[in-house]
């Protein structure tokens, strides 16, 4: 009897670490990515960033502040072409703009799913976020949340990229 509760204690003990280890990893991964940002009239009044999902699964929007302040419009841009967001996408008539909450940012395509998204033009390619201030723009804080769980990315342009 003695052998089977140390056998049972060991398999416990081996899962909570393995749980704890895989729990830590994961907190510790943001997996909201940018990439370039487009600024307009050499001022940073006006900001478009290009951002990425390089996780598994759909990340939502929640806020986004801008030198620690409420811009004046934040907006969700979504691109069906191999146009940018951070390129001037404002003619482009496959690109949406949208609330900064109405569409999640799904994962980054493979080179393969982008091909085939490029022919049909049904599924979104590329994602970023237009920002618009009444000040120059330094930090952006970008609230999101991934499989529920709160994160937060700061983007300093001034050091741009980190």
């Amino acid at each position: 009897m003695k052998l089977k509760n140390k056998l049972i204690l060991s398999i416990l003990m081996v899962t909570c670490l393995g749980t704890v280890i895989f729990i830590t990893y994961f907190l510790n991964q943001n997996p909201l990515v940018s990439d370039g940002f487009s600024e307009y009239n050499n001022q940073r009044t006006l900001v478009d960033i290009s951002i990425i999902n390089k996780g598994v699964s759909d990340i939502y929007l929640q806020d986004i502040k801008i030198n620690d302040k409420l811009p004046l419009k934040t907006q969700l841009v979504i691109s069906y072409t191999a146009q940018l967001v951070a390129g001037g996408i404002d003619d482009e008539p496959l690109a949406r703009f949208l609330e900064i909450n109405e569409e999640p940012i799904h994962p980054e395509l493979t080179p393969q799913e982008k091909q085939e998204a490029f022919k049909t033009k049904t599924t979104p390619i590329h994602y970023g976020i237009r920002i618009n201030s009444e000040e120059d723009i330094t930090t952006i804080k970008i609230k999101y949340r991934y499989f529920g769980i709160p994160f937060e990315r700061e983007i300093n342009l001034d050091t741009w990229p980190e």
